[in-house]
């Protein structure tokens, strides 16, 4: 899995914030789309590039925005004394 469901919203809070990043990058897609074709750019060739371009925008979205995870803490020993050469 991915990511993990109710990592930090509970369920609504998470559909809500899931649907607003799926209008946004659609959004955005839509808007790169017709930049690079009024800029000339082949048809196949702009959705391509939005679709690129919005693969990673929804990726770091749905990591970052609609399920966080906290911060993972530094590595310490679960034994300390084990290391410290006491026996």
């Amino acid at each position: 899995m991915v990511f993990r469901r109710k990592a930090k919203w509970g369920a609504l809070t998470e559909a809500s914030i899931y649907a607003a990043l799926v209008l946004a990058v659609g959004a955005v897609d839509l808007s790169i789309t017709r930049d690079l074709i009024e800029a000339t750019a082949a048809p196949w060739l702009a959705k391509g590039e939005a679709a690129a371009a919005v693969l990673l925008l929804h990726f770091f979205g749905r990591r970052f925005l609609v399920f966080p995870e906290p911060r993972r803490r530094p590595w310490r020993p679960q034994n300390p004394a084990s290391l410290s050469g006491s026996s």
